[in-house]
């Protein structure tokens, strides 16, 4: 399952940004450098994700449930509660987790007090998932970044938290 979000392979240059300018004065030159070049960088990212997570039978997707569950301290999350962390639809939540119960990664068992909520839990081959997969996954973060210097890594990094948090 490849996700390729953003399919520009050139971005525009100055120039051409500053030609549609002129007919568009609403747009800002270096804002749109900025979209544009996160967007990119952000499915060249994903692009190298999925790419690795394809050896280990998973997709970025599955990791990221296998995550979300894995770090809850009650040892089990509500499917409503995997879809808002992951910021899906229930239905498609639904789907990825029958994918991981038959590869055996996840349980899914009803409430004993309420038959309709389901409880999702990582199975012992759902750990053992992670930590093979984990190590290899930090290290490719580490080498797609590795041209930025800390302080920089730093700074961009709490930009990038302060326009999350206020979009």
């Amino acid at each position: 399952m490849g996700v390729n979000i953003f399919l520009l392979k050139n971005l525009p240059n100055t120039e051409t940004l500053k030609r549609y300018k002129s007919t568009f004065p609403e747009l800002n030159v270096s804002t749109m450098q900025l979209s544009l070049s996160l967007l990119k960088l952000s499915s060249v990212l994903i692009k190298r994700l999925e790419e690795y997570f394809s050896e280990y039978n998973l997709t970025l997707a599955k990791f990221l449930a296998l995550i979300v569950i894995q770090r809850e301290s009650r040892g089990y999350l509500l499917i409503s509660e995997i879809a808002d962390h992951m910021g899906v639809s229930k239905k498609n939540t639904s789907r990825l987790l029958d994918s991981l119960v038959r590869d055996g990664l996840v349980s899914i068992n009803s409430c004993s007090t309420d038959r309709r909520v389901r409880k999702v839990s990582l199975l012992a081959d759902g750990n053992k998932a992670l930590e093979s997969v984990l190590p290899g996954y930090y290290k490719l973060l580490n080498c797609f970044f590795r041209t930025i210097k800390s302080n920089q890594r730093n700074q961009v990094s709490e930009i990038l938290v302060e326009l999350l948090e206020r979009s």
